[in-house]
């Protein structure tokens, strides 16, 4: 499971960190209150807030970071039996995980459906329960690891016996991780190879 921690290496700002967060700067698009800018009702109303954001959150604007590729890797080794995610920039897809790995949970670029005639175009249409409780889904016996700025959800208020937990910086925690798993080069080579793919799509 990954949220917006992953994505905030690659400059893409979260939603609520006090003054570097998105919902901290949405002064510049003169709404209401930050919630307004992804609500239907402010969007008939008003859309060019929304969509001077779309443009600023579209795929291509940043990359893949580390983090990003480590979960590539996973997927590499045959590790990676599914991906939950919170974000919107595909910056797991820019990666090379593939779709069928993926559950967006709030939705991505790759899909939209017209607020007027609903149609709906090209994507897939996943409906995924609450994505905060994933996490507490899994077999007891299953370990769960946790790399994440802050001690949050049952990692928090029900530990587990086989959870590991890793505070901090998401890039530096990965990296760690990478480093006791012996993988270090393999990431470094797949990061390497994968930046030379999207450096000859930027040209």
């Amino acid at each position: 499971m990954v949220g917006a921690g992953i994505s905030t290496p690659s400059g893409i700002p979260d939603f609520r960190s006090p003054g570097s967060g998105l919902y901290s700067n949405l002064q510049q698009y003169d709404i209401p209150y930050p919630e307004a800018i992804f609500e239907l009702g402010f969007f008939f109303h008003n859309p060019k807030p929304f969509f001077t954001l779309a443009k600023e959150l579209y795929p291509g604007h940043y990359r893949p970071n580390v983090a990003h590729y480590f979960l590539r890797l996973l997927h590499d080794k045959e590790l990676l039996l599914r991906l939950y995610t919170q974000n919107i920039d595909g910056l797991e897809r820019a990666s090379g995980i593939p779709a069928s790995k993926l559950v967006e949970a709030h939705g991505s670029f790759v899909s939209a459906t017209c607020t007027v005639c609903r149609r709906s175009f090209p994507g897939e249409d996943i409906r995924v329960e609450p994505f905060a409780s994933l996490s507490e889904s899994v077999q007891k016996s299953v370990p769960r690891l946790l790399i994440n700025r802050d001690l949050v959800g049952s990692f928090a208020l029900s530990p587990r016996r086989k959870d590991v937990v890793q505070l901090g910086d998401v890039v530096q925690g990965v990296e760690r991780l990478v480093d006791l798993l012996g993988w270090t080069q393999e990431l470094q080579d797949l990061i390497q190879r994968e930046n030379g793919k999207l450096d000859g799509q930027d040209g």
